[in-house]
């Protein structure tokens, strides 16, 4: 990739805290493409923009939260005069603290190595939760530089750790972006117990071609998608708690016992019943 300028670490970090933070608000007046000697996340706090990344054209909306990595050559384009969004930039040093810290290197290498760096979408209680450990960040006096680098890595400790999902996924480069948000936003709970019209719903396109773009990058149709989602939940209650097995069927989403459980067995050629008893020996329910 050519027409990018080199954004080196001492002028784009504090390097004596170990990061910067900024926040920016408005239409972009600058969009230079850069390659990055440092690290960086950046979150989407209102509106949307049009990321330019390593030869890829993505749009992020609100709540979609990106892990930039050195050698990563990206630019952020705002169009709208309403969109804001978070971005800390920090050192190598203190990112391999935290990988190590945190990551076997078998995911260090998988964070560094993919073609696209890692995204995820926060729900609002996400969203509100990361600006309030930002703020803190930013609320420290300027000479207190060690309270610094260990605020950056507890918050990093917690942000990170939200990417290993996107590295398991079975996600290839080719997915449309916004699949891929839906994708993440129907992992949630309060999205997929309420079934196909939510999904349709949160991907803003048409029936059609929601079922034309699961079946063609999932293989899977959009109920059968719906349908795993809501199995795999239920499969954790099973194990991790001692609901009664009707709540979970209706806490899951399913509108029909009958349903749940021939549905459940298909899955794991077990019943709930047998599923929890084979599965929750080793826990306290």
């Amino acid at each position: 990739m050519e027409g990018f300028i080199v954004a080196k670490e001492e002028n784009n970090v504090d390097i004596e805290r170990g990061s910067l933070l900024s926040f920016v608000y408005g239409k972009s007046k600058r969009c230079h493409l850069h390659k990055h000697e440092y690290f960086e996340i950046f979150l989407i706090i209102k509106g949307s923009i049009t990321h330019l990344i390593n030869g890829e054209k993505q749009t992020l909306t609100e709540g979609t939260l990106a892990l930039i990595r050195p050698g990563d050559i990206h630019t952020q384009i705002c169009k709208d005069a309403e969109t804001h969004f978070a971005n800390l930039s920090f050192t190598k040093k203190i990112a391999s603290d935290v990988f190590s810290f945190l990551f076997e290197s078998e995911f260090r290498d998988r964070f560094l190595k993919t073609k696209l760096p890692p995204i995820v979408f926060l729900n609002a209680d996400g969203k509100v939760r990361l600006l309030n450990r930002l703020n803190e960040l930013n609320a420290l006096k300027r000479e207190d530089v060690s309270g610094a680098k260990i605020l950056l890595k507890s918050i990093l400790a917690e942000v990170l750790p939200l990417f290993i999902t996107t590295l398991h996924e079975p996600f290839e480069n080719d997915v449309p972006h916004w699949l891929k948000e839906v994708a993440k936003k129907m992992t949630l709970p309060e999205n997929f117990t309420l079934g196909v019209d939510k999904m349709i719903e949160l991907s803003k396109k048409s029936r059609e071609h929601l079922s034309r773009s699961v079946k063609k990058y999932f293989n899977v149709t959009v109920s059968e998608y719906i349908n795993d989602l809501k199995i795999n939940y239920a499969s954790n209650l099973l194990i991790s708690t001692n609901i009664p097995i009707i709540d979970i069927c209706f806490n899951s989403g399913f509108q029909n016992e009958s349903h749940f459980y021939k549905l459940f067995k298909s899955k794991t050629n077990l019943t709930p019943k047998q599923f929890r008893k084979e599965f929750a020996l080793s826990i306290n329910i």
